[in-house]
């Protein structure tokens, strides 16, 4: 049985969640928007036996809780990363992100190339799209005028729709989605999706990565569909992307076995390029 370890660290005032699982050679996993660490444990429980696994909720997400007023931007993210590396002693570690964890991660690795060892990207957005910030705002202030009851009714369906066709009625699922997403108060998730506004220019970030880089996603992900991975891709000058069957956009929790596989091919690819690097 995978041992789950849970604590905080500290950072610019604010106190980060953190979850490890495993030992060894580190990697950081950083969750998507609407979600928080607890999302990545199907995948770490794949993964722990190969690495030491770290995954932690952001700023804004989950049980980080930034004071109101406080700083939510793409800047901050890409920062904390390095914030949470110094807290845990590590100087140097590759980094899984996933969604908007992509994007961090592809910031961090652009402004601190010292520190990020690679990247291993799920579910990447095309970094010269932008994000569809105002859908989302009107889509939350839809949210705003559900109770409690309706609300998580309404965030199921809308997952639902962003799961592959076999784990659309998926019912542990969605329930780890959804309390996922609810995790976050009202207040937090409209300070988060302003924080989307803030995202850098990440096709020229990409552009600056050194790190090397492996890109996975879900043949069925609707939000960052193959194609997107083909394109952060293609920035990046990295190899051929992996695409992961039957699974969607929330493919750590549809695929966690198949993900770690793909994970774990990807991190022995670049590994002769962080040795090189190191």
């Amino acid at each position: 049985m995978i041992a789950f370890t849970a604590h905080h660290v500290s950072h610019d005032n604010l106190r980060f969640p953190v979850i490890e699982a495993g030992s060894g050679d580190p990697l950081v996993l950083l969750h998507g928007g609407g979600s928080r660490a607890a999302h990545f444990m199907p995948l770490m429980r794949e993964l722990a036996p190969h690495l030491r696994v770290i995954a932690y909720d952001q700023r804004g997400f989950a049980a980080n809780l930034v004071p109101t007023g406080g700083a939510i931007d793409h800047p901050h993210w890409a920062t904390d990363l390095i914030g949470v590396l110094d807290a845990l002693g590590i100087d140097r570690a590759p980094v899984l992100g996933w969604s908007l964890g992509c994007s961090v991660a592809i910031n961090a690795a652009a402004a601190f190339p010292e520190r990020i060892a690679a990247l291993v990207l799920v579910g990447a957005p095309d970094p010269a799209r932008p994000v569809a910030v105002e859908a989302l705002r009107r889509r939350q202030a839809e949210y705003a005028a559900l109770d409690e009851d309706e609300l998580a009714r309404r965030a199921r369906a809308d997952l639902a729709a962003q799961l592959a066709p076999d784990f659309a009625d998926d019912a542990a699922i969605l329930d780890a989605l959804v309390a996922d997403r609810m995790a976050s108060s009202l207040r937090a998730q409209v300070a988060v999706i302003d924080a989307y506004a803030t995202r850098p220019d990440l096709l020229a970030a990409a552009r600056r990565v050194r790190a090397p880089a492996a890109l996975v996603t879900g043949a069925h992900d609707r939000i960052s569909p193959p194609e997107a991975g083909a394109a952060m891709a293609a920035a990046l000058g990295t190899g051929p992307l992996r695409i992961v069957p039957d699974a969607g956009h929330y493919i750590a929790a549809e695929r966690p076995a198949a993900l770690a596989q793909a994970v774990l091919q990807g991190l022995a690819a670049l590994k002769p390029a962080m040795e090189q690097s190191a």
